[in-house]
Formats: C-alpha cells, sequence, structure tokens
C-alpha cells in the first residue's frame, strides 16, 4: 500500500516539476530577449551619437542638401510628413513680414487682407497656421491697402542720369502722368532719388516686377511710394516678405 502511495506521489509530481522547467526556460528567453533589445537600444544611440558627430562639421546648405537627396531619392512619406509637420510648429516658417502701412491703416483693414492684428506702425506682422498659407500670401506679394499703389520711388539715382533719360525708361511701363519728380530745378541733376506718378495702378505694377534696375551703369532700386510725399525717407509699399532678409533688401 505504502509502495502503491509512493508511485503515485511521484506521478503527482512529475508534472509540477515539468511546468517549473518550462516556467524557468520561459524566464530565462524573456531575459535573453531583454538583453537583446538592451543591446540593440545601446547600438542604435552609439550610432545615433556617430550620426550627430559626423553632421557636425557640415554647414547649413550641406545639410540642406543631404536631406534633399535622401527624400528625393527615397520618397519616404514618414520623413516627409514629419519636416512639414515641423515647419508648421516653427514660427519662422509661418511669419510674414508687412511693411509701407499708411499710417491711418487699421486694424479691420489688415483684417480683411491677412486675417491678422494689431496697431499700424508703418509695418506688420501676421502669423499664420499653416506655412502653406505663407506661400499661398506671397504669390501676391504686392496687397492693396486704400489708395497708394500708381507712384513709385526710385532710389540711387545717380546725378549723370538724365531727366529725360530716366523718364524714357520708366514710360515704357506705362503712361506717366507726373515725373520724374526729385531733380534739382536749377541745375537738372537728380539729388539721389526720384519718383513717378502713373495714370494706372498696372503701369506702376509692371514697373515694379523687377524693383532692381540697371541704366548705363547705375543700379537703380524701385518701391511704391507713400502718397503725398517725395521724400526719400517716406517711401514704402505695403509688400509683404517671407523672411528678415528680404527686408534688408528694402530699408
Amino acid at each position: 500500500m505504502a509502495k502503491e502511495q509512493r508511485v503515485e506521489d511521484e506521478i503527482d509530481t512529475e508534472p509540477e516539476m515539468q511546468s517549473e522547467q518550462d516556467d524557468a526556460k520561459v524566464e530565462k528567453e524573456e531575459e535573453a530577449t531583454e538583453e537583446e533589445e538592451i543591446k540593440e537600444e545601446e547600438k542604435e544611440e552609439e550610432e545615433e551619437e556617430d550620426l550627430t558627430k559626423l553632421l557636425e562639421p557640415f554647414s547649413k546648405e550641406q545639410l540642406i542638401d543631404i536631406i534633399r537627396s535622401v527624400v528625393v531619392s527615397t520618397k519616404n512619406k514618414e520623413v516627409i510628413e514629419e519636416i512639414h509637420r515641423r515647419a508648421d510648429k516653427d514660427p519662422s516658417h509661418c511669419e510674414l513680414f508687412v511693411r509701407g502701412l499708411d499710417w491711418e491703416t487699421t486694424s479691420e483693414q489688415l483684417k480683411e487682407i491677412f486675417s491678422a492684428y494689431g496697431r499700424s506702425k508703418g509695418y506688420g506682422f501676421i502669423l499664420y497656421k499653416h506655412r502653406k498659407s505663407v506661400s499661398k500670401a506671397l504669390k501676391e506679394p504686392v496687397k492693396k491697402i486704400g489708395d497708394r499703389m500708381e507712384k513709385i520711388y526710385v532710389d540711387n539715382v545717380d546725378s549723370e542720369i538724365s531727366v529725360m533719360k530716366l523718364y524714357s525708361y520708366f514710360l515704357k511701363y506705362g503712361e506717366i502722368e507726373a515725373g520724374p519728380l526729385g531733380y534739382d530745378k536749377h541745375t537738372g541733376k537728380f539729388k539721389g532719388y526720384a519718383s513717378f506718378i502713373y495714370k494706372t495702378a498696372d503701369g506702376a505694377r509692371r514697373a515694379l516686377e523687377e524693383p532692381i534696375k540697371r541704366i548705363d551703369g547705375y543700379t537703380l532700386y524701385c518701391d511704391y511710394c507713400q502718397s503725398g510725399t517725395d521724400d526719400k525717407r517716406k517711401f514704402g509699399s505695403t509688400r509683404v516678405f517671407s523672411s528678415y532678409a528680404d527686408v534688408c533688401c528694402w530699408f
């Protein structure tokens, strides 16, 4: 009877031992997997650190070229989406600079065109929600706010340029109502600047399609002029720029 009991006990304990062995095996496998994952993470971190060190000496232009090449060659949607996502979050990609506003320009007028706000001080900032809105606004960089679209200002007019020479040059863009203004009536020479008033806004627009012009080796800088003044310190248009680098070209 005792012998039979021992056999039964041994039979009962066999499944328990097998289960313990299986559990131990699973635990070892899990530990091995965890160790492998840790090693993989460490390897990725090392590779990322090495990549950072490799990229540090590159200039901004070189990095842009690398990213562009990778995106074009791989057409990786995740990379493209990540670039767009970060661009939308960066204010510098969604901000416009507007200058040449009339002193009487109201926030309501700006809201009507840009859906922006703020008191006008001759310039304004518009921060769009998405970067694409900036691109759309820049397709027409000159916005009409008030009646200031027929008069243009020409800067850096050398005294050696004759009145008729300048008149003939700007006449090709449209019929001129008045100008050139700004030359010394006694000497007939320009004092460094001039202005024209076209009969139509279209003439002024055509004249400013290429704001930097060259006449007889001289470089002229053109822009819209504030109405009611020939003073070169007060010229300006309601123009839209995508960056401060662009703005510097107009001051």
